[in-house]
């Protein structure tokens, strides 16, 4: 099986804009997997990144977790939908503030 190359800034915006276009006006709940994935991102940017001493994955996810919640929570959940917050360490992003209004818009 080949090995899955990591999210780039276009690959997400594509993923989250596809996972954008699900959603419309009426009300749709979120299925047990979405809720379990949003909250799982959710519980990693609550903690504290100092406790993690060597796991730089993980505090680089924290810091792209915690950017794009205080920027844009919408695309917080689109982009907790569509990256694990095991992987939201290895995305290959340069700006999180830029990329999430390119992404909204």
């Amino acid at each position: 099986m080949p090995r899955q190359k990591n999210l780039t800034e276009n690959n997400l915006r594509d993923l989250t804009n596809k996972t954008r276009k699900c959603f419309g006006e009426d009300y749709i709940p979120l299925s047990n997997a979405q809720c379990a994935a949003s909250r799982r991102c959710s519980d990693l940017v609550a903690m504290n990144p100092i406790s993690w001493s060597r796991n730089t994955a993980k505090r680089r996810a924290h810091t792209i977790l915690s950017e794009l919640w205080t920027h844009s929570p919408e695309l917080f959940l689109l982009v907790a939908l569509v990256c694990p917050s095991n992987k939201a360490g290895n995305l290959k992003i340069s700006q999180i503030p830029s990329s999430a209004a390119k992404v909204v818009e």
